[in-house]
């Protein structure tokens, strides 16, 4: 039985060595002061984006990898709260070369990935990207993902998503450095709704400036603009951000924050975040100071 046991995880530990294997996450967690209209609420907040994430690779020869991505929302601030759902932020299988890619699964959309890749705040935690532009539920599921390299620094993505009430949804982006500056075109469409979302990008020294547009149609039509931009202060483990936006609706918000990072990994912040609308009662006043950790 020694023997068979032995020959098991031998030839267990052999198939696991075959494939790349890493873990990799991160967990933030805030202290929150929010008040929305004349109700104040103070809380432990958890980022938005803290999760675990296992990756697995695999070279098959001739440049191509397969590879399986599985990441998990870690609810930092009460763990016991509610099951977890392994995989609820990405589960992926799929292969890719120097051209581009092709996985299946669960993942973001390219509308929420180019408006978070354009907001100085990653469309989380203070952010007010997601007061004045929609993110489209932020993710496919039971989805393909294409993204192709035709030339460099640019970028085209397609993602279809089967299964969804009023019909499949898709979403694409085309995307490129033209000079100084980073454009990117992204589309969202289920039916009748649709996101068009327009942004481009620079960075001047030691600041970035991003502007992003959207024009949405559906249940809801808006469009929405917000311009924002991060400083590094030369010399200090000070970064300085902030953003403006608009939305139709007579909506306007505006957030600011400074993050100090003790190392690349680990950062500290402290958030200002506020929404004026046009109802009193959906005005919001948020503050936040925290800590996030990357490993």
């Amino acid at each position: 039985m020694k023997k068979i046991a032995l020959a098991t995880l031998l030839a267990a530990s052999a198939a696991i060595a075959s494939a790349q294997v890493t873990v990799s996450g991160k967990i933030g967690e805030y202290m929150d002061r929010t008040k929305t209209g004349s109700t104040t609420v103070n809380s432990l907040t958890a980022e938005p984006t803290s999760s675990i994430k296992f990756t697995a690779t695999e070279a098959l020869g001739k440049g191509l990898t397969a590879r399986v991505i599985i990441d998990t929302k870690i609810l930092a601030n009460d763990p016991t709260k509610t099951d977890s759902q392994i995989g609820d932020r990405q589960t992926t299988v799929g292969l890719a070369n120097a051209l581009g890619s092709i996985d299946l699964g669960r993942n973001y959309h390219s509308v929420f990935s180019t408006i978070a890749a354009n907001d100085a705040f990653g469309a989380f935690y203070g952010t007010i990207a997601k007061d004045i532009h929609t993110v489209r539920d932020t993710r496919f599921s039971n989805g393909v993902f294409v993204s192709v390299t035709p030339f460099t620094n640019g970028k085209v993505t397609y993602e279809r998503a089967q299964g969804n009430v009023g019909g499949d949804a898709t979403a694409y982006s085309f995307g490129g450095k033209l000079g100084m500056v980073t454009t990117a075109v992204a589309r969202y469409e289920l039916g009748a709704e649709v996101s068009t979302v327009l942004a481009a990008g620079t960075t001047l020294g030691s600041t970035k400036v991003n502007v992003t547009y959207s024009d949405n149609s559906g249940v809801s039509n808006f469009k929405g603009t917000t311009v924002s931009a991060v400083h590094a202060l030369t010399g200090t483990p000070l970064s300085l951000k902030g953003s403006y936006g608009q939305r139709t609706g007579d909506i306007k918000a505006f957030n600011m924050g400074v993050d100090y990072a003790f190392s690349k990994n680990t950062v500290a912040s402290v958030i200002y975040r506020n929404v004026n609308a046009p109802a009193t009662s959906a005005d919001i006043n948020q503050v936040g100071v925290g800590l996030l950790m990357k490993f």
